[in-house]
């Protein structure tokens, strides 16, 4: 959590290439769908919700198909 324009996403965003430069798949974890998109949005990684990352059957087709192309 933080204020707006703190630089969460900017660190995020960061902390991902350090890791995909490392040779790591990496994934972004958000509580709601809104949170999933803006995630998104602003880091460029793919996302998903906590709830689908627990309970990867319950993804939609086309969760499915973007989780897939990801990889």
């Amino acid at each position: 959590t933080g204020v707006a324009g703190a630089g969460k996403s900017a660190t995020l965003k960061a902390i991902k290439e350090g890791f995909e430069l490392a040779g790591f798949d990496v994934i972004g974890l958000a509580q709601s769908g809104i949170a999933k998109e803006g995630l998104a949005a602003a880091t460029g990684m793919p996302t998903r919700t906590i709830a689908s990352f627990l309970r990867p059957s319950e993804l939609t087709e086309e969760e499915r198909a973007k989780e897939q192309r990801a990889h």
